[in-house]
């Protein structure tokens, strides 16, 4: 049986219908996975989607060909692995590549001083800062561990 909450992208989409709220859509993947997915982030940053600012048409969201996709009708979709990475984000099970970045830099880190800090390979933190592999929820939590940390650590010091 899949996991319910497994870090994976490219999984076809089952159904989809308007969420709680505006610019939501509830969606159900092939291997169970589920999640009400707030998708204002790509629709006021890209755009293409523009549109899709306007309820009505929004609401003609509907299942892509074969699963692969969110159609809108006349052309505009948009891809499960996009949507996917937007759950899985929102719900907490990987942290994004921009929040490990920011975090990064905020504590001056090289990318060998970040793999150090967490107990990771310099080649791996360098995939996880340039957006080209999925950061799970576990580094997450360590970089919050790091903050709290040197929080604790700059409190003593003044």
């Amino acid at each position: 049986m899949p996991k319910k909450n497994a870090v994976t992208l490219l999984v076809p989409i089952v159904s989809v219908a308007c969420g709680s709220r505006p610019l939501r859509a509830r969606v159900v993947w092939a291997d169970g996975f589920a999640a009400e997915v707030d998708l204002s982030e790509p629709i006021k940053r890209f755009a293409a989607y523009a549109a899709l600012a306007a309820p009505e048409r929004f609401a003609r969201v509907a299942v892509g060909e074969d699963g692969w996709t969110l159609d809108f009708g006349d052309d505009l979709e948009m891809p499960t692995d996009h949507v996917r990475l937007l759950a899985l984000a929102q719900a907490g099970e990987i942290m994004p590549a921009q929040q490990f970045t920011q975090w990064r830099k905020r504590h001056h880190l090289t990318l060998a001083a970040a793999a150090k800090a967490l107990g990771l390979a310099p080649r791996t933190v360098a995939y996880y800062d340039k957006g080209e592999r999925l950061i799970p929820k576990t580094v997450g939590l360590a970089c919050l561990g790091y903050d709290a940390v040197h929080k604790g650590q700059e409190a003593g010091r003044g």
